[in-house]
């Protein structure tokens, strides 16, 4: 995931996640996150860039933007939830085939 090892990128994804597909005003997340506007729209382009969120205008007022997460976000959170529900029970099949693969 993008931008996950800052501190702005894990409030992003936790923000997005909390809303899941919500649209929410920009400025609600930007005073949410008590980060600098310019630090924070790094991490929503990197999260934008990847598909994984969706920054859109108000068609009644261009000044009001909104932003939500994306249905690929959804997946990509499921997935990092298995993995580690399955890392827990050490069934994790995705350990066991990075080193079936590194054993060829």
């Amino acid at each position: 995931m993008p931008e996950i090892n800052t501190r702005q990128g894990y409030l992003l994804l936790l923000w997005l996640l909390r809303h899941e597909q919500e649209q929410r005003p920009l400025v609600d997340f930007y005073e949410s996150s008590q980060i600098s506007e310019p630090t924070m729209r790094k991490a929503i382009k990197a999260f934008m860039d990847r598909g994984l969120a969706i920054v859109e205008t108000d068609w009644k007022d261009a000044r009001r933007r909104y932003i939500r997460s994306t249905p690929k976000l959804t997946a990509l959170a499921e997935e990092y939830s298995r993995v580690l529900a399955e890392l827990g029970t050490g069934q994790s099949t995705a350990i066991a085939m990075e080193y079936t693969d590194d054993a060829e």
